[in-house]
């Protein structure tokens, strides 16, 4: 009886924990969590409750999959200069506890690899990265709650995470630093890079409220709805491509955005496979910058001149907020109202 209690209650802290969780902070906690929490049942879209395994699959992955199918992009070869350097990076910024995918390799088994064989291993990523590697394109995918949901039988109270092979993981974050040199975020977007964490956002937020006396300022949280799952994935491309991005780097986004599926992992069990055709995956190094990339036109200042108010909005992924200071609480509220209605324009067009 004592055990089953203490079983349940770490548990339930694990839980709690990991729903607070961001990228990529999260994954070595996944295994903690995998596999321990049953789904008694989920509503579909018609309301009816399913309680089969295959049935909550259908249903959980709805949010990412059609019937449309997107080919894997085969015919796409790239020619990416790669160092050395680049890969020590990768993998040593990568946090040994992170959990593996299908593969089962670990982190430190690829670090054992490069340090006694850096050439033969930069070669199979060179060829990877040039080439591709179809299989990598489905991920096993574990449910974790999402915090604070009224009820946990729908499908948008769960979060996916996707596992992925720990060396697409890798390369992944090579690639992000090809990206993150060409292409830059804002300067109030943070996470998913040094010097912008969570910290580093909220210091922002505290600083202008000091700045503009605590009483006078007023505040607005908003949410970007789905996140990394509701990414048009060819929007995407067509903003990298307005950007000037690298044409080979493009062309490996191409690739990379095709063929994927996954296998979602719940109540002991793997579902068969859904092809996914929107999105990018939770539990990739490069997705939370690109994902940036696809809402920095959302989050960017907005650069108005109002006597008596002072405003800045910015961001942590996909979480925004506004701030503004001023004496008259009606042009406060007035200016904060127009600064969302801004924000969501865009992000329906």
């Amino acid at each position: 009886m004592y055990r089953n209690e203490i079983l349940n209650k770490r548990y339930t802290h694990l839980q709690t924990l990991l729903a607070e969780k961001k990228d990529p902070e999260i994954f070595w906690l996944v295994r903690d969590l995998e596999a321990r929490k049953m789904i008694s049942g989920l509503k579909d879209d018609n309301g009816t409750m399913r309680h089969e395994h295959g049935e909550m699959g259908e249903v959980i992955a709805k949010q990412l999959s059609s019937d449309s199918v997107v080919p894997y992009k085969a015919d796409i070869v790239v020619n990416i200069p790669l160092t050395l350097e680049d890969l020590s990076r990768a993998l040593h910024e990568s946090s040994g506890n992170m959990a593996s995918g299908r593969d089962d390799i670990s982190y430190p088994l690829l670090r054992f690899w490069f340090k006694h064989e850096p050439e033969h291993m930069m070669s199979v990523v060179r060829n990877l990265v040039a080439n591709g590697c179809p299989q990598w394109q489905c991920a096993r995918t574990v449910l974790m709650t999402k915090v604070d949901k009224q009820s946990y039988d729908v499908a948008k109270s769960w979060r996916m995470v996707h596992l992925l092979p720990t060396m697409a993981k890798v390369i992944d974050r090579m690639m992000l630093i090809q990206i993150s040199k060409e292409m830059k975020l804002g300067p109030t977007q943070f996470g998913s890079r040094k010097g912008h964490s969570c910290h580093d956002s909220f210091k922002i937020t505290r600083e202008f409220a000091k700045f503009h006396n605590f009483s006078n300022t007023r505040i607005m949280t908003m949410d970007v709805k789905g996140g990394f799952n509701n990414i048009n994935t060819d929007m995407l491309l067509d903003i990298m491509m307005a950007d000037s991005l690298n044409h080979e780097i493009l062309m490996w986004v191409k690739r990379w955005l095709s063929g994927r599926s996954m296998e979602l992992k719940f109540n002991g069990q793997i579902s068969k496979v859904f092809n996914i055709d929107k999105g990018v995956p939770q539990g990739s190094p490069i997705s939370p910058y690109l994902f940036g990339v696809y809402v920095r036109d959302l989050f960017k200042p907005r650069l108005k001149y109002i006597p008596g108010i002072s405003s800045l909005m910015c961001s942590y992924v996909d979480d925004g907020t506004i701030m503004v200071a001023g004496s008259s609480l009606r042009t406060m509220v007035s200016r904060i109202t127009e600064m969302f209605e801004d924000a969501n324009r865009i992000a329906m067009a």
